[in-house]
């Protein structure tokens, strides 16, 4: 189990680093052998592995495509929100996807700028 608590700065910590914001949305079925599933989503892909592995999930379940993320079967799901994943609905989830984005090229064009100052 992941372990909570706060420190100085109000932040919550999990397992003794900073707070993390990972998400998870409605089951839904899309035809998978293992039956409905969701999405794992975090604020950046070092918060998704860490939660991920931190859950027992293994990283070769990584999706990279799109949107990094884990599909998670109804009882991940459970876990996750069980160690502190945010729920989201649909709505919610495309929305935090599409800032996810925004952030994501924001980053890589600030990378390209100070790369060609350099």
């Amino acid at each position: 189990r992941l372990e909570v608590g706060g420190n100085r700065d109000g932040k919550e910590e999990i397992n003794g680093s900073r707070s993390m914001a990972v998400y998870v949305d409605n089951l839904r079925d899309y035809g998978w052998r293992h039956g409905p599933s969701c999405h794992l989503i975090a604020d950046t892909t070092d918060e998704l592995m860490e939660f991920a592995v931190g859950m027992g999930l293994q990283p070769a379940w990584f999706q990279a495509k799109s949107t990094p993320h884990f599909d998670l079967t109804v009882d991940g799901r459970r876990l996750a929100v069980e160690h502190g994943a945010i729920e989201l609905d649909q709505r919610q989830l495309v929305a935090k996807i599409r800032e996810l984005r925004k952030i994501r090229v924001r980053d890589r064009e600030e990378d390209a700028i100070r790369f060609r100052g350099a």
